[in-house]
């Protein structure tokens, strides 16, 4: 038995939020050294109120700042509201940038189409312990925006494999959905899934089953964590210790952790490497 482990990848944004706490701890201790040193009290002093007729700098700044502001054109701020309200609903409406079209079909301008709210970006698997079988089965309908062109895709094979793929093309969405409905009835006909009921859990070994993704790290293509794996034996005259899992090896792995953390039902993965 392989044994592997994984450590999690630390976001630029957790390592500055980490180092604000440790300035806000350093800033705490250094007040209440200065509660002790003062026997408890701290005195804040109050600047003197400036004469009418004498003003200072930030004075001024300020009201230089306030004057600029009512010379605003009110018609510059509504253009400026009609902007950041159309930037909000371009970006709330793309609803496609969920999915993540394959790599392997080498395409650019590809996005992932919906049906009902839910991407087509699908992912199937075919789990059976006792043949030794864990096969996988992607399927995604596809829209190639500057021609207007539709493909579903296929890639299927052994999990941990890369496998074989096939593209049917169609030029209208009508054909190209009803082709994706038909071959997800096709890989999951014998579990009863529809396409609105296909998170339902299932029973038996004969059919796919539907597999959740986790998009976002899809999206950031695997990257949360990194694998590595244990030697002991002097395989490839190597020393005892951890070695890291090449770069696909350890995306693979990635990408089963978050399908299994995701999916209860799919307690055991039968992975080919080498």
């Amino acid at each position: 038995m392989a044994i592997v482990r994984r450590s999690p990848r630390i976001a630029c944004n957790e390592m500055k939020a980490r180092s604000k706490l440790r300035m806000a701890s350093l800033l705490a201790k250094r007040i209440l050294a200065l509660k002790k040193r003062s026997s408890g009290r701290i005195v804040l002093r109050k600047s003197r109120k400036t004469s009418s007729s004498k003003k200072t700098a930030i004075q001024v700044k300020q009201e230089i700042i306030r004057r600029k502001r009512k010379s605003v054109s009110p018609v510059k701020n509504q253009i400026d509201r009609k902007k950041v309200k159309s930037s909000a609903i371009s970006k709330g409406s793309n609803s496609n940038s969920i999915g993540v079209v394959d790599v392997s079909l080498g395409i650019k301008g590809g996005a992932i189409e919906t049906i009902d709210g839910e991407p087509c970006d699908v992912m199937l698997a075919l789990v059976d312990p006792s043949k030794n079988m864990d096969k996988f089965y992607l399927l995604q309908l596809i829209n190639i925006r500057k021609t207007n062109e539709y493909k579903v895709f296929s890639r299927w094979g052994r999990t941990g494999t890369q496998g074989q793929s096939h593209v049917d093309n169609f030029s209208k969405r009508k054909e190209a959905v009803d082709h994706f409905m038909q071959k997800f009835k096709e890989k999951t006909g014998g579990t009863g899934l529809t396409w609105k009921s296909k998170n339902n859990p299932t029973s038996g070994n004969k059919y796919y089953r539907f597999v959740k993704q986790n998009f976002v790290s899809r999206n950031a293509g695997y990257k949360d964590g990194k694998w590595q794996y244990w030697v002991d034996d002097g395989v490839d005259g190597k020393r005892v210790g951890w070695y890291d899992y090449t770069e696909e090896g350890s995306t693979q792995t990635e990408r089963l952790y978050q399908e299994h953390q995701s999916n209860e039902r799919l307690g055991q993965r039968l992975v080919q490497s080498g």
